[in-house]
């Protein structure tokens, strides 16, 4: 191909600069080419008008900048970098051997990168119900919008695991999470392990970084329990005579009794079930007691609940981190006290 045209590497890359240039002059979508060139080809084959024009243009150089590297062993700038001068390449050119590292450094740039800033993990659907709606109702938004994940964990013998494997995973899945840049914060009722996991993850060692997995302060342990933290006994107690629907009276002392036993959760349920005869529902127990926490007439002040003041401690961790644009910036991410302290 080279004798037969009569290739020289000054013609080809001329040539491959007027075809760059071109599109760059005509392409309403020009400075968004980071983005643009990761569409499903299906879709940009939909292109119209300049649009489509830029995209043939930008194709034909791309055929030029392959066949000059496969003659002249020279790799050409990309068609989108012709024209300017680049100091800093913005991800790093290294980076973009890895398309899909590349990927989420550009999405990161445009704001549009979906991976959750905060993961927040609670023990069961009764809390992701009354955490979702105090976000909702107080904070003002889905806790999505504020880039935060709820993951659910079905207990907290899926956070403290077996015997044999105790904390590994749960320690292993922050780990993980941390090193993508993704906060993870986790509530836990003060039962069973619940403590002895909080010791055991501040002490774990990070398998990505010279630091610890995580900082103790990302480990919320309830003194007693998710409900008998944030409500008062008498708050409950009212919760569950609504629950009844008149087949059964509380007091605010038999739930008292119920909180200071030494598995208050597995207590306020047995008196419950003894005495109405039915399954106490944690999810409707969850909405009745969110309801009390978000009336104004509350004798207790939401922004002095516990729950409360560590969502907001969540929504700032969220508002904190912002995605990297470059590997730079990532790797001293990582190397800073944000995710887990500094090891020796």
């Amino acid at each position: 191909m080279e004798c037969l045209f009569d290739l020289t590497p000054e013609k080809l890359r001329h040539a491959y600069q007027g075809l760059a240039v071109s599109q760059a002059h005509c392409d309403p979508l020009e400075r968004w080419y980071q983005l643009t060139q990761f569409v499903n080809i299906q879709l940009r084959e939909k292109l119209k008008g300049d649009a489509l024009r830029a995209e043939t243009l930008r194709s034909g150089a791309h055929m030029l900048r392959l066949l000059h590297k496969d003659l002249y062993d020279d790799e050409l700038p990309h068609p989108n970098e012709v024209t300017g001068t680049i100091i800093t390449h913005i991800p790093e050119l290294e980076v973009r051997n890895d398309t899909r590292r590349y990927l989420e450094f550009v999405v990161n740039r445009y704001g549009l990168n979906p991976q959750p800033k905060v993961s927040l993990i609670v023990e069961g659907h009764s809390e992701e119900k009354a955490v979702t709606t105090i976000f909702e109702r107080y904070l003002g938004a889905h806790p999505g919008r504020y880039g935060i994940e709820l993951i659910v964990l079905g207990g907290i013998d899926a956070a403290t695991g077996t015997k044999e494997d105790r904390f590994r995973a749960i320690v292993r899945l922050i780990d993980y999470l941390h090193h993508h840049q993704t906060f993870t914060f986790l509530l836990l009722d003060n039962e069973r392990y619940a403590r002895k996991l909080k010791s055991e993850a501040q002490r774990a060692k990070s398998i990505h970084r010279r630091r610890y997995v995580t900082r103790p302060d990302y480990i919320k342990v309830w003194k007693v329990s998710f409900e008998f933290d944030n409500c008062s006994c008498t708050e409950i107690a009212t919760a569950l005579c609504e629950l009844a629907e008149g087949k059964a009276k509380f007091s605010c002392g038999e739930i008292s009794s119920c909180k200071q036993s030494s598995d208050p959760g597995a207590r306020l349920k047995d008196l419950y079930h003894r005495k109405t005869g039915q399954k106490l529902d944690k999810l409707k127990l969850s909405d009745r007691l969110t309801e009390q926490m978000l009336s104004p007439t509350s004798r207790r002040n939401l922004t002095n609940r516990p729950l409360t003041q560590t969502l907001e401690r969540v929504s700032r961790l969220a508002a904190q981190n912002p995605f990297p644009t470059m590997q730079e910036v990532w790797e001293q991410n990582q190397a800073s006290k944000y995710f887990g302290k500094k090891r020796r």
